[in-house]
Formats: structure tokens, C-alpha cells, sequence
């Protein structure tokens, strides 16, 4: 069960929203089809392509198929080499049909129904919700190579937060991670409040039952999500409020994002 509750009517309306979104944005950048786009190791095509990917991924996820996921570097670049297209125009029309693909078969679900991601089980909305966040995490890094305004409403967020934290586990740095232990309290503004208890290279993500944690983390729930994604620095949601620490080890909160790898 979602420790985060999902309107999945509203979940399905934002994927196709964000879809269409993402595939404006590439035919948008289509004569930039070879520039590095601003914080990725990846070209417009090569982000094109990976973008063809996602719901591809997500539509055999949905299908039952189960994958075992062992090093995502090294998935990302072999799904990258089986796309041939490097057009960001034509690709974004390919992105399109993949997604159409996808969305038929969300219809056909509850947002309750099971659904597994590399394995791991979850619910539809769930993983339905990490499916969102790819689309809205590579809209931003395309609005900021065009020099577009991009926003994340507090739903889509949830949505997203929603989705990431089953598989949470699959993203602790272990460097990072070795000998601490600690419990964090993580409460989302006009969200509910999950517990995430690290304890020497592991986590396990709980709802919060009034047990005592070392930091408790007061966070606007985009800035947490882009400061997670490495998309924006924990700083400026620090200054403007957006994130703030508190409990009886407060100062672990600067330490968070670094026990957990991007996703």
C-alpha cells in the first residue's frame, strides 16, 4: 500500500500533459540535435533517445515483464544503442506513440493494481509516479537548454515521491552510507510524513508512527524532489524556507541527498 495517496485519475491526466510537454520540447530543440544539454553527459539525441526508452520500459513493466536491474548506467547505454533514430523531431513522434502504448494499458488498471519496476513490487500509481518523474526531470533539463520557465506542481511531486520511495533501497550509496545510522522524518508540506531509517548501508521507508527521529526534514515537496534528482542545489529551498531541519540532530539533514545516489 502507497504511503503517499495518488489521485490516479489526476496521475494519468499529468503523464499525458508532461508527454506532450517533453515531446514540444524536443521538436523544439530539434537543430540542436548535437549539443550537450545543460547538466547531462547526453546530447538533445541522445536524451531523445533515452526518452523513446521510458515508456517502452514502462508499458513491459506493466505487461509483467520482470527485469533485474544491476547496473543502470550500463541499461541506459545499451537501450540508448538500439535506437537508431537520432532526429529529436522524429524521435519525439516515436516518444509519442511508445506513450500512447503505455497510457492504453494505465487505463486498463486500477491505481491499486500490482505492478512491479525492475522487480520490486508496488502499485500502478506508483510506478506510474516514477514514470512521471522522468518525464517531468528531462522536461526541465530541455526547458533549461531552450531557456524556457518550467514549474512542478506540488501534486505531480507527491506523485513522484510516491513512486520513488519502494525503491529507495535500490538507491543508497553504499560509500556514503557505511556506518551510519540514523532516522529521518520526512515531512512533505501538504503531504503526509514517511520515517526513512538508514542503518549502516540500508533503509526502510515506514509511515510515521510518532517514533522518535534524529532530524525531521520540513520540505516543500518539488524543491525536496529536484534537490533528489541533482537537479537543483539544497541550498536556495534552504534559504527561502523551502527546506528546513529541525529534531535532535538537525545538522544530518545537509548530509541526506548524499546517502542516496540520483536516481
Amino acid at each position: 500500500m502507497t504511503l503517499i495517496p495518488v489521485d490516479w485519475d489526476a496521475l494519468r491526466a499529468s503523464l499525458d500533459d508532461n508527454a506532450q510537454l517533453l515531446a514540444r520540447l524536443l521538436r523544439q530543440a530539434s537543430a540542436r540535435a548535437k549539443d550537450k544539454v545543460p547538466g547531462l553527459d547526453w546530447t538533445v539525441s541522445d536524451l531523445g533517445a533515452h526518452l523513446v526508452t521510458e515508456p517502452r520500459r514502462f508499458d513491459r513493466f506493466g505487461r509483467g515483464v520482470v527485469e533485474p536491474l544491476t547496473d543502470t548506467a550500463a541499461l541506459n547505454r545499451s537501450e540508448l544503442e538500439a535506437i537508431t533514430e537520432t532526429d529529436p523531431a522524429k524521435q519525439a513522434d516515436i516518444f509519442m506513440a511508445e506513450h500512447a502504448s503505455y497510457m492504453t494499458q494505465a487505463r486498463k488498471h486500477k491505481g491499486t493494481d500490482p505492478y512491479q519496476w525492475f522487480g520490486v513490487p508496488m502499485e500502478w500509481s506508483q510506478g506510474a509516479g516514477i514514470y512521471l518523474g522522468e518525464l517531468c526531470i528531462h522536461a526541465l533539463d530541455l526547458s533549461r537548454l531552450l531557456g524556457e520557465k518550467w514549474s512542478m506542481s506540488r501534486e505531480d511531486a507527491l506523485a513522484v515521491i510516491a513512486g520513488l520511495l519502494p525503491i529507495l533501497p535500490r538507491f543508497v550509496d553504499p560509500q556514503a552510507a557505511e556506518g551510519f545510522t540514523g532516522t529521518f522524518r520526512l515531512k512533505l508540506r501538504k503531504g503526509p510524513t514517511v520515517v526513512l531509517s538508514f542503518d549502516e548501508g540500508a533503509v526502510t521507508v515506514a509511515g510515521s508512527d510518532g517514533q522518535r527521529a534524529d532530524c525531521v526534514i520540513n520540505a516543500d515537496p518539488a524543491s525536496f524532489l529536484l534537490v533528489g534528482y541533482g537537479r537543483i542545489s539544497q541550498w536556495g529551498p534552504i534559504a527561502r524556507g523551502r527546506l528546513l531541519a529541525a529534531g535532535r540532530k538537525p545538522w544530518l539533514a545537509l548530509r541526506f541527498s548524499k546517502l542516496l545516489v540520483n536516481p
